[in-house]
């Protein structure tokens, strides 16, 4: 007796997914066709968008500034 249940029926559809996903990414580097990675892009935006403010936050609460004694 086959029971389908709604929990059976998510874990094939992510099952199938990543097996999809998978697949893609593999045939993809056949051809030739490298992967991006916005993560690190974005990563790296956040990083140099937060060492900017550090700096303007530094800068300011310093009455002479970053570089006088």
């Amino acid at each position: 007796m086959a029971v389908f249940t709604k929990r059976n029926a998510l874990v094939g559809w992510i099952v199938t997914r990543i097996a999809r996903k998978r697949l893609e990414r593999r045939l993809n580097e056949l051809a030739g066709n490298r992967r991006r990675r916005p993560r690190l892009v974005i990563a790296t935006g956040l990083v140099a968008a937060a060492s900017a403010a550090g700096a303007t936050i530094a800068r300011r609460s310093r009455p002479g500034g970053l570089w006088s004694a």
